[in-house]
């Protein structure tokens, strides 16, 4: 730059990447990565049976099946 160069620059967001993992596509591309029976019966058991829900002041949501999206 200060030779008054053109210079690229490429900027990725990774912010909101884990928010759109989905679980099942996950499991998939990992087990034909070939990685361990073990982990990835862990990684399975982590990502099974997921709930959330949402409050707003006062009030709370019922829970909802999380199907999308890694724990942070």
């Amino acid at each position: 730059m200060t030779a008054n160069i053109p210079t690229a620059a490429i900027y990725v967001d990774y912010q909101k990447a884990y928010d759109k993992v989905w679980h099942k596509g996950l499991i998939v591309k990992l087990n034909r990565l070939n990685i361990s029976a073990g982990l990835l019966k862990l990684i399975i058991s982590w990502l099974s049976d997921r709930c959330a829900y949402v409050v707003f002041g006062s009030s709370r949501s019922g829970t909802f099946p999380i199907h999308v999206g890694l724990p942070q």
